[in-house]
């Protein structure tokens, strides 16, 4: 963007003194306005792709209260459902992060009607 205002400057300073200060304020409007507008299309563009839980076909899971009383089983279970429902972690970074088969991660999201066998 400096670069940009260099090249204006320097083309201001090609043109009569007296239009030099409106031709730069003139510049750094147009500057700044077509910087707002990306900035604006980015964000748009990112809520498009990302949309809000709601839109979206899978559900959030709750994990339940009682998950500290749990058994490790029951835990890596809840576990294995946050991660890949709230935090959309795929099959293989499930099981590698528990350290488990990938075939035990698809087990329990098909057994929870979250996953569907093939």
């Amino acid at each position: 963007m400096l670069q940009i205002l260099l090249d204006y400057y320097e083309a201001a300073r090609s043109v009569p003194s007296q239009f030099a200060l409106p031709v730069l304020v003139f510049a750094l409007v147009v500057t700044f306005a077509l910087s707002f507008l990306m900035l604006g299309s980015k964000r748009r563009l990112q809520i498009e792709k990302d949309p809000p839980y709601s839109l979206q076909t899978r559900a959030i899971y709750q994990i339940p209260g009682t998950y500290s009383v749990m058994q490790p089983s029951e835990k890596r279970r809840v576990t294995i459902q946050n991660l890949y429902l709230n935090h959309r972690w795929d099959l293989e970074g499930i099981a590698r992060l528990l350290d488990v088969d990938r075939a035990i991660v698809q087990d329990v999201l098909a057994k929870s009607g979250h996953l569907r066998r093939s």
